[in-house]
Order: C-alpha cells, then structure tokens, then sequence
C-alpha cells in the first residue's frame, strides 16, 4: 500500500484528497503536528516518507513563490473546516475549530 494509491482511492483505507492536503498545509502552517497528520490518515511508516517527499516538493516549489503565505493563508477557513469534516485532532470539538479560526 503506498499513500498515492489510498488518495486514488484504489487501496482501502481510502484518504480523501481534500481532507489530505488540508491536512499538510495545516502542518506547514504550525497549526497540526506531524503526529495528527499521520493519526488522522492512519499513515503507515511508508506512508509517511512519501508525504514527508511531498511536504519537501510543495515547499520547493513554493519558495521562489512571494504569493505563498498569502495563498496558504487564504485556504487557512477551507483546511479547518475540511479537517472539521473528517473529525481530525485538533479539530475534534467545536470550541477547538473556534479558537482555530478566531470567532
């Protein structure tokens, strides 16, 4: 099993895109920990070296991108809400997705 075939959704259990990627950007924003992206997918130690692979090519890419903040901060509502969604920790309690989103 490999994380690309689980967000094919081609292996069991299947991780749902949206859900994923909100994830990781949450965790390169500091607001997850590595720990609660792996819970909350299940990631297998393999699992985890490829979206740490990832992680590192997104970030690559972003770099020499000044929008970067600005886009990932933009998305910041839409992560929450999609983590809200699929009950990730932190997001687990309304009052955590409160104070996540400052209301």
């Amino acid at each position: 099993m490999s994380l690309y075939t689980r967000l094919m959704r081609l292996e069991e259990p299947k991780i749902p895109v949206h859900g994923f990627f909100a994830a990781m950007q949450e965790y390169m924003l500091g607001n997850m920990t590595g720990a609660q992206v792996v819970t909350a997918f299940g990631l297998s130690p393999a699992e985890q070296a490829e979206a740490l692979i990832l992680r590192d090519r997104i970030l690559l890419e972003s770099a020499a991108n000044a929008n970067l903040a600005r886009r990932l901060k933009a998305l910041e509502f839409e992560n929450v809400l999609l983590l809200t969604e699929e009950r990730a920790a932190p997001y687990t309690t309304e009052s955590a997705v409160k104070t996540r989103l400052g209301v």
